[in-house]
């Protein structure tokens, strides 16, 4: 094996994270970490073998296999507490929150970002906490209770202003704007919008989050009726996730393109994003695209007399929900995971007091 200096391989490791940014595909990208794996553990560094391994795991979960990406990131955090590398765990826990995430294993996802908030509340690490915040949102906004998610954005919002910290911030707006898209505030998702892309304008090289943006343009001017507009947006969004191979977002882009073409009147392109939007579901086992797709595709065989497979796909669906039902069921906290929750609330108000003391009389907190 070829020596290799930690320095150089923390270096390979960023190469390898910006490829994976855009798009590399999985089985090169899994190919290459691997062998970057196989180098930090022989150096023995078990910070370059957990960065390896989150990035295994962003290869297989980008590339539509996210709860092997979140099986690998278990390993890098079972490595890191035999290790005893605290200063790491908050960090692993919040990438394998996200993996759980778009497996759509959404109350796993949850326990991983709180053991992120309470690992990073011990130790003060703000950025964790403000992207533990931004997780439990996440997991509102997917059970569909919107005010909730909105509130924790704003939480993690607020943590991070001080921090100045534009990947950080970035992430927060584009965030804020899914909440108040699906409010119904387009002033206010508009408005957050503007500002990510803003951050992404300075230099930021997040290819999925500019199609993120799009996205969401495209998804405003479909609800207020600007149907070319919303066509135009989809498809520019669908190229960036196509071009970076993410089938997550390939496939819910597809799903509103689909929507769209059938308010234009043209079954036929309707019919072609929603075939592979559902074909997506099935390779990716995105159970909740699945079901949208399912639900689409047989109002649209409906719509067009074909009542065989209108049939078919009414099946799909209701096997679909009764599957995720079962899987997932509503968004029920434990009570113990409720008290976290409303501890967190008070010492975000605590904070907010402080900030504001903090403003009114700067003088008394010089040192």
């Amino acid at each position: 094996m070829e020596n290799i200096t930690p320095t150089e391989l923390a270096m390979a490791i960023d190469t390898l994270r910006e490829r994976i940014d855009m798009g590399q595909p999985r089985d090169a990208a899994l190919a290459s970490a691997d062998q970057l794996l196989a180098q930090a553990q022989a150096l023995g560094d078990a910070a370059l073998v957990a960065r390896t391994q989150r990035e295994r795991a962003r290869a297989a979960s980008l590339g539509g296999r996210p709860r092997q990406g979140a099986a690998i990131m278990q390993e890098a955090i079972r490595l890191l507490q035999r290790e005893n590398r605290q200063d790491l765990l908050a960090w692993a826990h919040n990438e394998q929150a996200e993996m759980h995430y778009h497996a759509g294993d959404y109350h796993q996802a949850l326990d991983a970002w709180l053991r992120c908030l309470e690992l990073a509340g011990e130790r003060d690490e703000r950025q964790f906490c403000a992207l533990a915040y931004i997780g439990i949102g996440k997991v509102y906004y997917a059970f569909d209770d919107y005010a909730n998610a909105l509130h924790f954005h704003r939480a993690a919002e607020q943590i991070a202003r001080p921090l100045d910290q534009p990947l950080l911030s970035c992430g927060i707006q584009i965030n804020i704007a899914g909440d108040a898209y699906r409010m119904h505030d387009h002033a206010t998702a508009m408005t957050a919008l503007g500002a990510a892309e803003a951050w992404l304008d300075q230099g930021i090289v997040r290819p999925v989050w500019r199609a993120e943006i799009v996205y969401y343009y495209g998804l405003i001017h479909f609800e207020q009726g600007d149907l070319e507009h919303a066509e135009r947006f989809l498809n520019d969004a669908y190229r960036i996730y196509r071009d970076t191979n993410n089938q997550w977002g390939e496939g819910r882009v597809l799903l509103h393109l689909g929507r769209t073409y059938q308010k234009l009147g043209r079954p036929k392109a309707a019919l072609e994003c929603l075939q592979t939007a559902n074909q997506i579901g099935e390779s990716a086992n995105l159970a909740q695209l699945r079901l949208q797709t399912e639900e689409l595709l047989s109002q649209l065989f409906l719509d067009v007399g074909d009542y065989r497979q209108a049939l078919v796909h009414h099946k799909r669906l209701h096997d679909a929900v009764t599957s995720r039902e079962l899987k997932q069921g509503a968004l029920r906290l434990p009570k113990q995971v409720v008290q976290q929750l409303r501890q967190v609330d008070l010492q975000l108000q605590l904070e907010r007091v402080r900030l504001q003391q903090l403003a009114i009389h700067p003088s008394q907190h010089n040192t």
